[in-house]
């Protein structure tokens, strides 16, 4: 029994993750009853999933780009609020997900190295979750020279004349090398 226009407070237990409609009837010492429009009110406490699918853990790219791929899944949102996480600091934030997709993320310039990255999410309840954490390396060039790809314009050198060294220099790892300096030592560098 509560006194006309006394605000009460009520507790519901015993609810069910999922969506309820809430009803609340008054009934006065006459006997008449009403009812108040209803009310729906969702419980959600289970935090939402986080599947990485690329790039795969201790992957190895000959590249400066990388893709990333994840799905979020959640037990009622329809889509869910997430944020990729790069140990370079290169992150993405509020990527509006939906629920149950894949998301795809390109990734550009990201120098040689080592990298760890991971995907945290909100749902609409506030519940939170981080994904595993997985590595990926973006491998360095690699320049190679030999005396078999060095050349002169001429065989015969004389004191005062100009000659031309010619050396090709070869990339043989997969992401591009820039400014490359070519020293010419007469006699072992390292001695």
């Amino acid at each position: 029994t509560v006194a006309n226009a006394t605000p009460i407070t009520v507790s519901l237990t015993g609810l069910t993750e999922g969506s309820h409609i809430i009803i609340l009837q008054a009934l006065d010492e006459a006997g008449n009853k009403k009812d108040s429009s209803s009310i729906i009110i969702t419980i959600d406490l289970t935090k939402p999933r986080i599947n990485l699918s690329a790039p795969i853990n201790g992957e190895q790219f000959n590249s400066t780009t990388v893709q990333f791929n994840f799905t979020a899944t959640d037990n009622l949102a329809g889509w869910l609020i997430c944020n990729l996480t790069i140990s370079n600091g290169m992150t993405q934030n509020n990527i509006n997900a939906t629920n149950n997709s894949m998301q795809n993320i390109t990734k550009t310039n990201i120098v040689s190295g080592t990298y760890f990255w991971n995907v945290s999410c909100v749902d609409l309840a506030n519940n939170r979750n981080t994904s595993q954490t997985w590595n990926f390396t973006i491998k360095a060039p690699d320049i190679v020279i030999t005396s078999g790809n060095i050349s002169f314009n001429e065989t015969g050198t004389e004191e005062g004349k100009n000659i031309t060294i010619y050396a090709n220099v070869f990339n043989i790892g997969g992401v591009p090398a820039d400014n490359i300096t070519v020293q010419f030592w007469r006699g072992n560098p390292t001695s």
